[in-house]
Formats: C-alpha cells, structure tokens, sequence
C-alpha cells in the first residue's frame, strides 16, 4: 500500500512539474501590472511624444517571471471618442505600431518584460460616441491582461493641446457626465484635480502640437 502511495504522490508531482513547464512564458494576468488605471493620448513637440502620455506594460508568467519579446496589444476599438494618430505621427524610438484597421497600437516587452507606450493622440471631432469606463483592452501575446479608461489632453484633435481644449473640458466638467476622456487622474470623476493635472501639461507646451494625421 505504501507503495501505491509513493507512486501516486510521484505523478503527481510529475504532473504539477509539467503543467509548470506548460505555464512557464505564457502571460499571466494576476502577475502582470500596469503602471495605471488609464492611458493618456498626448501630443509632440519636436518630434518626441509627451512623457505625460509614459504608459507602461510588465509582463510576467505563472512562474512568476518577465517575459521578453511579448507582444503587448492595446486595442482601442471600444473607445469611440479618442483615436490614435497615424504611424508616422508616433514617437520613433518607442517602436510602436499603429494599425488603424483594427484600432490597436503594440510594442513589444524589453529584456526586464516592460513594453513602454507614450500614444500620440485625441479626442474625436464628433467627441461620440462617448466611451464607457474601461474601453481599451491589454494583451499579450494573445492574452488579455486588463482593461483601461482613456483620456486626452487634446480635446479637439488640432493645434496641441491649447486654450480650445480647455473650453471642451469645460464642458465635460459642468456635464457632470463624468466622461472618462476628460478624467486625468484615473478615479471616475471629472473634477478640479483634473484640470490642475491639465494645466501643469498645458503650461510644459510638451504637446505643442498633435499628431500629422488619424489612424481611425
């Protein structure tokens, strides 16, 4: 009967070695973190993206280790009140990749599994229809992390961020709607806070201008 036992507890420690092996590489929601709840369209300045707009994506396994070459997808397609700015409007040295088609922007994870995103962008002309909290998806390598709100420091997709946006703002702020595109500081509400976080981007003139054209 010992022997039984001895063989039993053998495969099984086989079997949770090999289901191990199995998850190690592959992305893990519980283990993978994100620096917040939200991303940030911003605009350029000489060529560079705001660091206003810094959004980053660790990826880690079961294990849990750091995936490197992960390929970290966000997918915009549920956000219908911002877009993205085309490819060439994106900041070189970050290797993002804009596809309009299907509305998501990737980059792949660095050595310590971090895929760093800073996305030229704003708030559509039509400003509808007006995304729901949590619109945007994260994947990697075809798993889905997390979802995130969206905002933008340039409300009407034109001539950077400047006093027009502060008006549109406004405009979200006295709604009381609370829409998430005018919500800054990631906590539901569209409030005073938000318009101080606005201010600080706008008085930097890091998103002097926007992006030369829309992906979608």
């Amino acid at each position: 009967m010992t022997g039984l036992v001895r063989k039993a507890t053998l495969l099984t420690v086989c079997g949770l070695v090999v289901a191990g092996a199995a998850m190690a590489g592959v992305p893990s929601p519980s283990n993978s973190t994100k620096s917040s709840n939200c991303i940030r369209y911003v605009g350029v300045k000489a060529g560079v993206a705001d660091p206003a707009g810094t959004f980053t994506v660790t990826v880690r396994d079961l294990v849990p280790n750091v995936i490197a070459n992960s390929q970290v997808v966000i997918d915009f397609s549920g956000c219908g009140d911002t877009h993205s700015a085309n490819q060439a409007s994106q900041q070189v040295s970050l290797n993002l990749t804009v596809d309009g088609t299907n509305k998501t922007v990737r980059a792949l994870t660095n050595g310590s599994g971090v895929a760093t995103f800073s996305i030229v962008g704003g708030v559509t002309a039509s400003r509808t229809p007006v995304a729901a909290a949590n619109c945007a998806k994260i994947f990697a390598d075809g798993v889905l992390l997390s979802n995130v709100s969206v905002n933008a420091f340039d409300q009407d997709g034109v001539a950077g961020v400047a006093l027009a946006d502060l008006a549109l703002w406004a405009g979200d702020f006295y709604s009381a709607l609370n829409q998430r595109r005018s919500d800054y500081d990631c906590n539901a509400s569209v409030a005073l806070p938000d318009l101080s976080i606005w201010a600080v981007d706008y008085y930097s003139t890091n998103s002097a201008a926007s992006g030369s054209g829309y992906a979608w």
